[in-house]
């Protein structure tokens, strides 16, 4: 893995801004629409606010998410919403909640939407919560044990921890398919964490599989 620190979070994203357009206006030279999955939380809101000046307006970016909390879209903890704020909802971004009434059904149509994504995918940004999950994929979940063993791409329903615990991620398979991967981590303890090479913890599955992953982070918290 490669590890970039930065003094404050904002440097981070910055930099990791920066990165990504590079990438991004490589794949623009090809002709071809960049296919990216995006994570939700606070860490990256910067840098989706420096995107979506970037390409506002655009349709050049394809975005999806790498997971998602089982809410309705105008929720407060809705990751498409948070992303759509920050692009000015300007932006073609396929949500993973499209039936709140039906888990499961829901499941059904986030994986017939995802399916672009499988084997076109570009870019991935991830980040790490203080238990060494990524995505939706926790530690002690046995749903979220299946999303890391499976030899699928796949669109799975998991467990979290806290509320809301019903959750839709893409699972490790499906993420590792991406050309890059970006882990965004910010604070002293999630820095330490990541350190512990704790064998249990799904982030050290990862690392593992993709060794080539960047690390953009800050002990800024």
């Amino acid at each position: 893995m490669m590890m970039f620190e930065y003094p404050t979070q904002l440097a981070a994203n910055r930099a990791l801004f920066n990165e990504m357009k590079k990438e991004l206006d490589t794949i623009y030279s090809q002709g071809r629409t960049p296919r990216i999955l995006l994570s939700g939380g606070n860490s990256p809101k910067s840098l989706y606010q420096m995107m979506g000046k970037e390409y506002v307006g655009s349709t050049r970016l394809k975005i999806g998410l790498v997971d998602e909390r089982f809410v309705p879209l105008d929720h407060e903890q809705n990751n498409e919403r948070m992303i759509r704020s920050c692009f000015s909802n300007q932006v073609e971004l396929i949500g993973m909640v499209q039936n709140p009434e039906n888990y499961e059904n829901n499941l059904t149509l986030a994986q017939r939407d995802y399916v672009d994504f499988y084997e076109n995918l570009d870019v991935v940004l991830l980040g790490m919560g203080g238990d060494g999950h990524y995505a939706s994929i926790f530690p002690n979940d046995k749903a979220s044990e299946e999303a890391a063993l499976s030899s699928d791409k796949a669109i799975m329903n998991t467990n979290a921890p806290s509320f809301p615990k019903q959750r839709i991620t893409c699972n490790l398979e499906l993420l590792c398919g991406a050309k890059t991967i970006y882990l965004l981590i910010f604070g002293q303890d999630k820095l330490e964490l990541l350190g512990s090479s704790n064998e249990h913890l799904p982030i050290t599955q990862l690392l593992k599989r993709r060794q080539d992953i960047q690390i953009y982070c800050s002990n800024d918290k």
